[in-house]
């Protein structure tokens, strides 16, 4: 049986290459940001019932899926000769960097509204 040769040029080209490459730099960092904005919600509100921790969960599985498969494991089999140090580096500009600043959006705000009334105003 002869060995399959695999032309590199080619690799990560066409309607492959520009799919990994939208979810990288797009629809990861867009979901990973509102997962984060999301979680952190959760955690800071106190309100721990069944379907909003169940909620919580799948998020956070779905985000840990899409930051393993269609991330990490896209540019590790995009350049397999390249060192790990790449797909981390994807990784982390990708999914934790955006995470990280959902987070933070909350806190802010969270920070913003500690002064803000809510309700009736009173005329007098």
């Amino acid at each position: 049986m002869t060995p399959v040769r695999i032309d590199q040029d080619r690799v990560g080209t066409g309607w492959p290459g520009w799919f990994a490459e939208t979810v990288r730099l797009i629809i990861a960092p867009l979901v990973l940001l509102f997962g984060g904005f999301f979680s952190a919600d959760f955690l800071l509100s106190g309100l721990y019932s069944w379907p909003r921790t169940s909620r919580v969960l799948f998020l956070t599985l779905t985000v840990c899926l899409l930051a393993y498969e269609f991330v990490y494991k896209e540019q590790r089999g995009r350049n397999p000769n390249a060192s790990h140090g790449r797909a981390l580096k994807a990784l982390l500009y990708s999914c934790l960097l955006p995470y990280l600043t959902g987070v933070l959006m909350l806190l802010a705000l969270a920070r913003l509204s500690v002064g803000v009334e809510v309700g009736p105003v009173s005329s007098g």
